[in-house]
């Protein structure tokens, strides 16, 4: 059965906003992992409204994925099917997107199309990173007493 990014905006039960198009200051919500299109689906909110979009890990559109973990400051290696890993690196941090509108099938549609770093966004440490401790010893030795 094809799968549909795009599909979100027609839920026909209604209740979601979505984003209109242009540029917003988001929030990431949800990542959730698509085993079948390897790929993250990752839901934006802005206030009540949200908007999503999908970042493969793999192949010639990888590079979405690479520019959204840079925008929120996760320069660092990432395993994308686990939760722990992606959820570290993206949820609830603050980026930039900009929203346009696309058409598919006789459908008008919104999608994320550029993610973008906020000013003043600086790069996270790595989880496993250990702070450096200035231990110089050597100036110890050379007290008198």
């Amino acid at each position: 059965m094809p799968f549909d990014p795009n599909a979100f905006n027609d839920n026909p039960r209604g209740g979601r906003q979505t984003v209109p198009p242009g540029k917003h200051r988001v929030t990431v919500q949800s990542v959730t992992w698509d085993d079948i299109k390897a790929q993250l689906e990752v839901t934006f909110s802005v206030g009540d409204a949200t908007v999503r979009g999908w970042y493969p890990v793999e192949g010639p559109r990888a590079w979405l994925l690479a520019g959204l973990l840079k925008a929120v400051g996760w320069p660092h290696v990432i395993e994308p099917k686990s939760s722990r890993s992606v959820d570290q690196a993206l949820l609830g941090q603050e980026l930039e997107i900009v929203v346009v509108e696309n058409e598919w099938q006789g459908k008008v549609r919104t999608q994320v199309k550029y993610t973008n770093r906020l000013p003043g966004t600086r790069d996270r440490p790595a989880p496993d990173a250990v702070p450096a401790v200035d231990n110089d010893d050597d100036e110890l030795d050379d007290i008198p007493f």
